[in-house]
């Protein structure tokens, strides 16, 4: 669950397109990474995990920050 290059590939693609967007001449005020946490999900609760941040459930205060977390951290500090 922490290794999770498939986001991390999401958010390459996604920024992508938004980097030709903006070069297009579209106006662009920002970029909304989903999410920062897992979290409970209304349609599947907590089974899927789509934070940057892994959570343990079963103690909230146990929490690992993903690879994609990490390289999402580095890409905002360019």
């Amino acid at each position: 669950a922490l290794a999770d290059n498939g986001r991390i590939q999401n958010h390459c693609s996604h920024l992508s397109c938004l980097k030709c967007s903006i070069e297009d001449g579209c106006n662009v005020a920002g970029y909304f990474a989903w999410s920062l946490m897992d979290n409970y999900e209304f349609g599947n609760g907590y089974t899927l995990r789509f934070g940057m941040n892994w959570v343990n459930f079963t103690n909230p205060a146990d929490r690992r920050e993903k690879d994609s977390g990490k390289w999402y951290s580095r890409f905002v500090a360019k």
